[in-house]
């Protein structure tokens, strides 16, 4: 192996020893308890092309979820927001949060006090997430 070929593999060995590291650093350092309280934000619906010659979009509303208890990798927490109101359990894995069922899907990730993620399903344009604590 010349010289050029190690130094470029031993470059890249640490590379990915060290993004192994750092993303696991990331998802060890978040405290579950710390996800229990009020994240509001809003939804934002993605515009929908083809009806009617264009696109339509700049859809938007309110998303809460209240995050009452975390035990192990659930969630307890209560979602209100345009079409749902009430409890929901959610399931924790690392720093991502997913819950829903047959008709929908929301997968949200945590970074901090901010929450950003996706609901999907349920016959209506994908929906982008985005949360604060407060």
């Amino acid at each position: 192996m010349t010289a050029k070929r190690l130094s470029l593999a031993l470059f890249l060995a640490c590379l990915a020893l060290g993004s192994t590291q750092l993303v696991s650093a990331q998802t060890a350092a978040l405290d579950p308890q710390s996800l229990v309280g009020e994240w509001t934000g809003k939804w934002i619906a993605a515009a929908v092309v083809g009806q009617g010659g264009g696109g339509r979009g700049g859809m938007q509303g309110p998303y809460s979820l209240v995050i009452t208890k975390v035990e192990g990798g659930s969630v307890f927490a209560t979602l209100e927001t345009q079409g749902f109101s009430g409890p929901i359990r959610a399931t924790l894995a690392g720093n991502s949060l997913t819950f829903g069922g047959d008709l929908f899907r929301t997968e949200l990730t945590v970074d901090g006090n901010e929450m950003r993620g996706t609901r999907q399903g349920g016959g209506i344009p994908p929906r982008a997430i985005q949360l604060v604590k407060k």
